[in-house]
């Protein structure tokens, strides 16, 4: 089947944003029709949520006093933006996209990961109890779901804690089901990491997919299929494979091999991925597989997200290890 059109570039990437180093690390990332945005953990662990238009232009401070090690996870709607903080006993916040202040949606909670769909908010929390906070071993990982208004909070999954070390990695959600990936990224000693899926009503969790070699930090769905990358399996091999599997179960298809990063994006019927050794390739192939087309080169290396609005590709590059910067390319 052929791509729907996307799958090739306009033009070359373009850069929206120069990142400051001296500031923090960037620790999340998320996109809309109107702004990228990037989470930052500053020097005295602080956190920030920073902006730029997605037609690149000022930089602006999106949201700041984000306490420890935050934000964990981002996500926009186009109406509001989504993260969680560690901080303060955990928290799950939003402001609109627009600006304007922030709204507590949830507290006393661990969030990591965050996506929203329709109406609701998904989290995935680290299960640390008010009187056993980090560093301490939690006793379960959950999957919780919020109303986008903050409302009450419903419990959809507990995620089995394999010696403490098994937590929700990614997450994403559509309208119908949350998906998520369990694990500690590539960690092997702590047990197979675990694609599982469950209804956004709640109920009986499913497994999707299972890998002894461990499964990346990004994943994505569209109508049909649940997307994630892993490596391929061997010893030592740092290869990594984009897979897909269809909503609600059957067999592992691999979409591409040869990544550089774990970075992906799915844009229609079309996966865009970093691939190369040093990940400073953006490459596009059709999601039910095929030829990989070439669609630019990068200054420097993809860096840990690769994101797309349906009109463009967003990505962070590190150049020359020193210097981070946030990219776009225009598709057609």
């Amino acid at each position: 089947m052929a791509s729907s059109g996307s799958s090739s570039g306009t033009g070359g990437p373009v850069l929206v944003a120069r990142l400051d180093p001296a500031v923090g690390p960037v620790q999340a990332m998320a996109v809309d029709s109107t702004y990228v945005y990037w989470g930052v953990n500053t020097r005295g662990f602080n956190g920030l949520i920073m902006a730029a238009p997605v037609a690149g232009g000022e930089v602006v401070t999106f949201a700041s006093g984000i306490e420890c090690l935050a934000p964990q996870g981002l996500a926009s709607d186009g109406t509001n933006v989504y993260w969680t903080s560690l901080g303060g006993g955990g928290v799950l916040m939003k402001a609109p996209a627009a600006g304007g202040a922030a709204t507590t949606l949830v507290s006393g909670e661990w969030p990591y990961q965050v996506a929203v769909a329709g109406n609701s908010v998904y989290w995935g929390d680290l299960g640390y109890p008010a009187d056993r906070p980090p560093p301490r071993v939690p006793p379960a990982s959950t999957v919780e779901k919020t109303a986008v208004s903050g409302q009450e909070t419903t419990t959809l999954a507990t995620v089995p804690d394999f010696d403490g070390g098994i937590i929700v990695w990614t997450l994403a959600a559509d309208n119908r089901n949350v998906y998520w990936t369990t694990g500690w990224g590539w960690a092997g000693d702590k047990g197979p990491s675990t694609l599982m899926q469950v209804s956004a009503d709640g109920g009986v969790p499913a497994l999707l997919a299972s890998s002894d070699a461990g499964f990346g930090a990004s994943l994505a769905v569209d109508s049909t299929s649940v997307y994630w990358t892993e490596r391929i399996p061997g010893a030592g091999s740092t290869e990594l494979a984009l897979m897909r599997v269809p909503i609600g179960g059957g067999a592992p298809v691999t979409v591409a091999s040869g990544l550089g990063s774990w970075a992906f994006a799915i844009v229609g019927e079309t996966a865009y991925y970093a691939a190369g050794a040093s990940a400073d390739v953006i490459s596009a192939v059709p999601v039910d597989g095929g030829s990989a087309t070439v669609l630019a080169t990068v200054d420097g290396e993809v860096w840990n997200w690769l994101l797309g609005n349906g009109r463009s590709l967003f990505w962070m590059a590190l150049k020359n290890r020193q210097e981070f910067g946030i990219y776009r390319l225009d598709l057609k």
